[in-house]
This record gives structure tokens, sequence and C-alpha cells, in this order.
């Protein structure tokens, strides 16, 4: 299981490796803290990719856009943000689950868990050609 953390603050990331270790010791974490090209992401075929966003214009938005056009890989966002409006923006554009900052662990860990059972292996990338055909079809 691939593990993809877009993450600026490194506290943040440490805790969300940390909780993956503990629960889905099998899982490798990738951590990166700036945002990637969606393809480059789809093309190391993730189980799921866990995304930081801030502000209503902040760049993870098109990412999660860009990521919904190539993939149905299940994403996580997060936020120390209480604005609703963030919460709903990240929904409407594909999260499927939104988390506030500062994480509260055990809680994290057993929505992660959900989400990977409720989607498992069960998406693809660019339609129905499976996720392995196609991100090996991209081009970056």
């Amino acid at each position: 299981m691939n593990v993809m953390v877009i993450e600026k603050d490194s506290f943040v990331a440490e805790e969300i490796r940390q909780v993956f270790n503990y629960s889905i010791p099998e899982a490798s974490v990738f951590t990166f803290n700036a945002l990637k090209r969606p393809a480059r992401i789809v093309k190391q075929q993730p189980d799921l990719v866990i995304l930081s966003v801030e502000k209503m214009d902040d760049p993870g938005f098109d990412f999660i856009r860009q990521l919904r056009s190539l993939s149905e890989v299940p994403i996580i966002t997060l936020s120390y943000s209480s604005e609703c409006e963030i919460l709903v923006k990240a929904l409407n554009l594909g999260s499927n689950c939104h988390v506030k900052k500062p994480l509260r662990l055990m809680e994290f860990g057993a929505r992660a868990r959900s989400i990977i059972r409720r989607f498992g292996n069960h998406y693809t990338c660019e339609g129905s050609r499976g996720s392995q055909a196609a991100a090996r079809d991209i081009n970056t």
C-alpha cells in the first residue's frame, strides 16, 4: 500500500507517518512538502493521497481537480481552518474526507482505515483501463 502525503508542515507529516506505522504498518508513506504534478502522483500508483489545503485560493484545490481528472484514488484533505467553505470546496472537488488539524491521531487513523476499507484498490485511472496501464501512459 502506497500513501502519498502532501503537507508543508513537517511535524504534521511526521504525525501522519507515525499513525500509519502504528495502525497500518504495511503502508509505505511518501511525504512531499510541495505539490507535485498530479500525473506524477498517479504514476506512483498511490492507494491514498493526503493533502493539506489551508485557504480558499490554495493551489491544493487545483491539484484535487487535476488529480480527479486522472484518477479516482481516495483523497483525504487536511486544514487548520475552521471555515466551512474550505471543507465544502474540498469535498465538492473530490476529496473523500476532510480532517481538521491539529490531528487527533486515533481519529485520523480510524478515518484513514475507513477510507482504505471503502475504496481499497477498486478505483481506476483514466476511465476503466486500470490504474497500472493508465499510469504508464501518462506523459509528464
